[in-house]
């Protein structure tokens, strides 16, 4: 079973960095907005760390501000997708520059700890475990 959530988390992150950034501004700078260049980096993050089978535990707003990655997404027994999802998070928190302790916090959360969250720079991540329910993350834009 660690083994299986290693070569997930191997493949999340492999799809995760596999796009290569290209193009040029010509060297003008351009004033960038920083809540628009902060949902463009989300979507970004969830077009390429959640795969192909994002409806079933990852949905991105309509808006681009927020994204919610559910480890079960169907509450009360094991989703088919447990593994999967937790690589996608800790994929997404890769992509977007989250700090590390930031993974450290989720994976120590207690359902006695009730919902956390951080403030992360251009994003705040909300997040909440249960036995039962798994975990349950909220990345959203800050405005």
């Amino acid at each position: 079973r660690k083994m299986k959530r290693i070569i997930v988390l191997a493949f999340v992150v492999a799809m995760c960095f596999s796009r290569v950034a290209c193009g040029s501004n010509g060297g003008a700078e351009a004033t960038v907005d920083p809540v628009e260049e902060a949902k463009t980096k989300l979507a970004e993050a969830y077009d390429s760390c959640c795969g192909g089978l994002t409806d079933a535990y990852a949905r991105i707003g309509s808006d681009n501000m927020s994204l919610v990655i559910d480890t079960r997404p169907t509450d009360g027994w094991a989703s088919q997708y447990e593994d999967t999802a937790i690589a996608t998070i800790l994929a997404v928190n890769l992509e977007l520059g989250l700090p590390s302790s930031l993974t450290e916090k989720m994976s120590s959360t207690r359902a006695l700890d009730g919902t956390q969250s951080q403030d992360c720079g251009a994003y705040t991540v909300t997040w909440n475990y249960h036995p039962e329910n798994g975990l349950k993350v909220i990345y959203e834009v800050n405005l």
